[in-house]
């Protein structure tokens, strides 16, 4: 459902060519100073997120190895967590 009723991007920018703030930008649809993640804060309480509209549409959401580079401001967040270290190398044996 995501995929048929979703966006292809053809083109893309970042709006900040670092990493924290542009994963920041994805999680909100919002430039960097209007999110309040200009560096390695977290998102502003009270600015709405991707992770917040999927988990009440019922998806259930994960992240994988760079888990601190995505802080959301507030709430338990992710139904999975991997960190990098728990990845391998990522293949599996």
């Amino acid at each position: 459902r995501l995929a048929s009723q979703g966006l292809l991007f053809n083109h893309a920018h970042v709006t900040i060519a670092v990493c924290m703030p542009t994963r920041a930008v994805w999680m909100t649809g919002r430039y960097p100073h209007r999110s309040g993640a200009l560096g390695f804060q977290k998102i502003n309480p009270g600015v709405p997120t991707l992770l917040e509209a999927l988990k009440k549409a019922g998806y259930h959401t994960g992240i994988l190895a760079k888990v601190p580079h995505v802080v959301p401001s507030r709430g338990k967040s992710w139904d999975l967590v991997l960190q990098a270290r728990e990845l391998g190398v990522g293949r599996d044996p």
